[in-house]
């Protein structure tokens, strides 16, 4: 025996909700408190990472001596890209068309740092400020290289190259095209050209990125808290860059003090927190400072637009034409 319930809204219950101010129900525990974010999660053992990275936008290293560092107060180990090197894949790419073949990113520097404030060694420690003191111990040889901040002097024929696997510094590039802007600029009254400059800039949420590791040897079992937008997403890459199975790691993702679009990817503190927890059998974290996040968490937008207009007088727009170059840092 079943039943159909049916029931009609009125025009008049649904103004009740279209355009009234709700109450919100997610609000009290962040007024009182009450809420946990990744720095609030406690596990007892926990050690504490610091991020030793490049004080050059390029430049290459030479050599990193470690030896006053790893026989400092409270350090448990000290990565570079050599030791971890074999050991994972590249970080995600993102899709490039046919035109240019994509450039692998590793969680540290390998041989060449190619942006101001990319990892070039991970120090494990007791403490945070234990883990810092280390790492301000640690000695890299660069030898700076000649670095480009705009992107239209980069895609000169014959400028510096970022990477040496790829012939220029172009990431990729494609045209669209839609209608027949030729017969539209042939009817147009004027021709309006103008150069605009969509400067770059940077999420800054509340809360820097922040990730915790607790690896469980004898379940083979990996758990991570991170201030994250897509935890599923983000565990499938996990489980790609470590070669782990995708059922043998959890991603959490607590309250979040904001994103803005910049945490839903994998960044190479993530890798290198999971890497520390597996070898050493114990949890590890990583908190962003507010530095940190300005250097070195994704940037948005960046780009230089030149545009020409084809208008009648009356202000219709007839056709556009349109060159976009996008600044994408050293790495999509």
């Amino acid at each position: 025996m079943s039943s159909t319930l049916q029931t009609t809204i009125t025009e008049t219950e649904t103004r009740k909700l279209v355009g009234r101010s709700l109450k919100r129900k997610e609000d009290l525990r962040f007024l009182i408190g009450a809420s946990k974010f990744v720095d609030d999660i406690k596990l007892p053992g926990t050690l504490h990472a610091y991020v030793v990275r490049s004080t050059y936008a390029h430049a290459k290293i030479n050599s990193i001596n470690l030896r006053q560092a790893v026989s400092s107060t409270g350090v448990h180990h000290i990565y570079t890209a050599d030791e971890i090197q074999g050991r994972i894949t590249t970080l995600p790419i993102p899709d490039a068309s046919d035109n240019k073949k994509p450039v692998p990113r590793f969680p540290l520097a390998r041989g060449t740092a190619k942006y101001a404030g990319e990892a070039v060694s991970f120090v494990v420690a007791d403490t945070r400020s234990l883990a810092q003191d280390a790492g301000e111990k640690v000695e890299v040889d660069y030898s700076p290289l000649e670095s480009l901040a705009e992107p239209s002097k980069a895609m000169i024929p014959g400028s510096t190259q970022i990477h040496e696997s790829v012939k220029d510094n172009i990431g990729d590039y494609y045209t669209k095209q839609s209608g027949n802007i030729e017969d539209a600029f042939k009817a147009a009254d004027k021709i309006i050209k103008i150069d605009i400059i969509n400067q770059r800039v940077a999420p800054s949420p509340m809360e820097p990125r922040a990730v915790l590791a607790s690896y469980d040897p004898g379940t083979d079992y990996l758990t991570v808290w991170m201030s994250n937008q897509q935890p599923f997403d983000t565990r499938l890459a996990l489980a790609e860059v470590l070669h782990v199975d995708e059922n043998k790691i959890r991603v959490i993702a607590p309250d979040v003090g904001g994103a803005f679009g910049a945490k839903c990817y994998l960044y190479p503190e993530d890798v290198l927190v999971c890497i520390a927890s597996m070898d050493l059998g114990q949890p590890v974290k990583w908190i962003e400072t507010r530095s940190e996040n300005l250097a070195t968490m994704f940037h948005g937008r960046g780009q230089e637009q030149s545009v020409e207009a084809a208008v009648k007088n009356d202000g219709t727009i007839l056709g556009l034409k349109v060159k976009i170059v996008s600044d994408s840092g050293a790495f999509a």
